[in-house]
């Protein structure tokens, strides 16, 4: 601030004014400090005003479609799982899976040749909600016990997920809401197949060109 710069002296003996500055410079030095107050609080006043800030904005999270890890399923979803009956264990398949629940479950059911002319429910499952940030280990099990000589050859198994809210009954899923909302992955599985040709997917059934 110029104002707040004091004169400089003026050389002795130059003109008459010389006195009057000797006589006026104590009162300058009293503006120079009113001066250097008001700058001190004026900066004062901007770093106080820089602190305060507008409190944040809050919104509900927005559900997402569950995504399913399948490169990380178990078994890969590139291998044929056999399966012999009655005298093997039941065959169990995992996924991981993340997802923006906003406070609603998921709803999973189990599927033999889902999409197909032959399919078969098999089970249904509910997942709790979650947050899409959980980064823990989130994941869709499922042991297929009731598998049987009934299901001898060649099938696959399915897993459908969506939020509970886009099913129309705990089976069917609300088409309007299916293609935004619904995630599916798909097992090849062979029942009781030929000992010479174990992972063969002969006599496997078509899926239908038809919605879900």
């Amino acid at each position: 601030m110029t104002l707040c710069r004091e004169p400089q002296t003026q050389p002795k003996g130059a003109t008459r004014l010389s006195w009057w500055w000797s006589s006026s410079r104590p009162n300058w030095r009293r503006l120079r400090l009113a001066c250097e107050s008001l700058l001190v609080l004026s900066i004062m006043t901007q770093v106080a005003s820089c602190i305060v800030a507008d409190p944040p904005q809050y919104t509900d999270p927005v559900q997402t479609r569950p995504e399913l890890a399948v490169y990380s399923a178990k078994p890969s979803v590139y291998q044929v799982v056999v399966v012999q009956t009655p005298s093997a264990s039941s065959p169990s398949f995992t996924v991981p899976v993340r997802s923006e629940d906003a406070g609603e479950q998921l709803l999973v059911n189990f599927w033999r040749d889902y999409g197909t002319s032959s399919k078969k429910f098999i089970d249904s499952k509910f997942i709790a909600a979650s947050t899409y940030d959980d980064t823990s280990d989130r994941a869709i099990s499922y042991t297929w016990t009731t598998v049987s000589l009934d299901d001898s050859g060649c099938h696959t198994f399915s897993m459908v997920v969506a939020h509970l809210d886009s099913y129309q009954t705990p089976q069917v899923l609300d088409t309007k809401k299916a293609d935004t909302d619904a995630a599916l992955i798909t097992w090849w599985v062979n029942v009781n197949p030929d000992p010479n040709a174990l992972t063969t997917l002969s006599g496997c059934p078509s899926r239908q060109a038809a919605g879900p």
